[in-house]
């Protein structure tokens, strides 16, 4: 926002203008962001001009104060609803804000005033870093080297002690010049912390935070449709590219509701590689320097490619694809992450899980602390109106041993859940069952891996659903069903509304095996 004083009259022609507007216009600013900069623009223009005072002054009235006399002063928008678990936009407002404010602060030279400013902008970390962009990173580090230059700094040389109450020591700190930071200490036991500074000078602040891991994480506020293979080599193809393993990784921009482009913004793509794989160089530094790219630069960091792609279309999948080198392979592999999001905007971002080597074989599935292994095969899923299969075909398959449960349902709803989609459904029909709870109109969860793109289930339709493996998760007073669509599971939709004979003569036969099956039994 500093610019070096020009002496053409046409830059100060602009100069005048944008003052003037900003003198006109900011009675009328609503947003307190907005009032930040345009505080700091005034300011750095003329300190002494009465709406640059006013704006300060009434900003001033404005601000979040905690502790009296005040510890932390921060500003945030009037209807912000904050996320204390991680950075996002709306924190890194919060934080623009105040730097803004901070900065307009020192150039009016109340240090009084700008201390506790300065206190919330080092104590907001959270774990693992309190920023979100860098936009905020950068206006933070900004502030504070002004705020160092105005201010004496007493030398750092600190012995920290931190200890249990009950349980004794846990590790002795030492802070100095050179080494002004300690590296983070895990505490495991369930007891009170407390940290003593002794006899020391300089200051220093502690966090302590509560860390929790989230075993599914969801696309909440995702912009981007994605799509990531890893395919083998075409022992037929002479291509140098078919011939070998390689990863194909494409996104496509969603723009939010009202957006005016089509295009994302500054894009990251970051392709987590499986373990003892690498990728063929060669292949990126062709797609970097080919005519048309949109890629600008690309690193590999450990197992990890990223991309920065200066857009990406909402027409048309933007795709990218190298060959992978397979250094060695382990056994049950876990899933990798392909992940994009616009860089001036993390909290758009997109992710999806794949696997490297096919299917694999067991995928677990879990309910809380409960798990079993769900067979990695995919279900069978009957072509839609079928009368190829005869109402006897049914029965058959119904009555064999390892079928526990056949199920008329209806689709509720359905999430993706990591590894998995979940389809939530209401019995309908009760053919078959090894358990007295359910019956109609019970609530159960159907679930199946994301890869298996055949299995569709829509929400609204009717399903005959039959299969062998359930789980069976204890609630409070009652049991919820889970029932993995595996290898196992016979799925087919059964039609609600029929137009013409074909779905008709379909509906009969569904309608003849059940009544068999009620009637006659296995």
């Amino acid at each position: 926002m500093e610019v070096e004083n020009c002496q053409l009259q046409e830059f100060k022609d602009v100069l005048d203008k944008a003052v003037h507007y900003l003198f006109d216009t900011f009675e009328k600013l609503k947003s307190m962001y907005v009032r930040a900069i345009t505080a700091y623009a005034l300011a750095l223009v003329d300190q002494s001009s009465m709406p640059a005072r006013q704006l300060y002054e009434r900003l001033q009235t404005q601000a979040i104060v905690k502790g009296n006399p005040a510890i932390v002063r921060y500003w945030e928008e009037t209807n912000a609803i904050p996320d204390a678990s991680k950075p996002n936009k709306i924190s890194a407002q919060t934080v623009e804000t105040t730097v803004y404010n901070l900065l307009t602060t020192m150039l009016y030279g109340n240090k009084q005033y700008a201390n506790p400013i300065l206190t919330w902008l080092t104590q907001d970390q959270r774990y693992g870093g309190g920023f979100h962009s860098t936009q905020d990173t950068i206006l933070t580090l900004e502030a504070l080297s002004k705020y160092s230059e105005l201010v004496k700094h007493t030398e750092l040389n600190m012995e920290i002690r931190a200890s249990y109450r009950k349980m004794g020591d846990i590790k002795q700190i030492s802070l100095s010049e050179k080494n002004p930071v300690a590296t983070p200490i895990q505490v495991m036991s369930d007891d009170d912390v407390i940290v003593v500074t002794g006899y020391s000078t300089g200051v220093s602040v502690a966090h302590m935070k509560t860390v929790f891991y989230s075993t599914t994480q969801f696309n909440e506020n995702c912009y981007f449709d994605l799509k990531i293979e890893v395919y083998g080599p075409d022992v037929d193809s002479i291509d140098p590219m078919f011939m070998s393993p390689r990863i194909v990784a494409c996104a496509k921009f969603k723009p939010p509701e009202n957006e005016v482009y089509t295009e994302s913004t500054h894009t990251v793509m970051e392709i987590h590689l499986p373990t003892g794989v690498h990728p063929v160089q060669e292949d990126l530094d062709v797609m970097l320097n080919s005519l048309e790219s949109r890629i600008s630069h690309y690193e590999i960091q450990g197992d990890q490619v990223i991309l920065q792609l200066d857009t990406v279309p909402s027409e048309d999948f933007l795709c990218v694809g190298f060959r992978i080198q397979e250094l060695f392979r382990t056994g049950m592999a876990s899933s990798s992450l392909f992940r994009v999001y616009e860089f001036s905007n993390p909290d758009s971002q997109c992710f999806k899980l794949y696997h490297p080597h096919g299917e694999r074989r067991l995928l677990r599935l879990c309910e809380g602390a409960e798990c079993q292994c769900m067979a990695a095969e995919c279900s069978s899923f009957k072509s839609p109106m079928d009368r190829t299969i005869t109402a006897d075909e049914r029965l058959k398959a119904v009555c064999q041993d390892h079928i526990k449960y056949a199920f008329k349902v209806k689709i509720k709803s359905f999430v993706e859940e990591g590894d998995f989609v979940s389809y939530t459904a209401e019995i309908e029909e009760v053919y078959k069952k090894d358990t007295e709870d359910v019956k109609r109109s019970t609530e159960v969860t159907f679930v199946k891996k994301a890869t298996c793109t055949d299995v569709d289930l829509l929400q609204g339709s009717q399903y005959l659903i039959m299969g062998s493996e359930v789980m069976q998760i204890e609630m409070q007073r009652s049991y919820k069903y889970k029932y993995p669509l595996d290898s196992q599971t016979w799925v087919e939709k059964w039609p609600q509304e029929c137009k013409g004979s074909p779905c008709e003569d379909f509906v009969a036969i569904l309608e003849e095996f059940v009544l068999n099956f009620l009637i006659y039994g296995c």
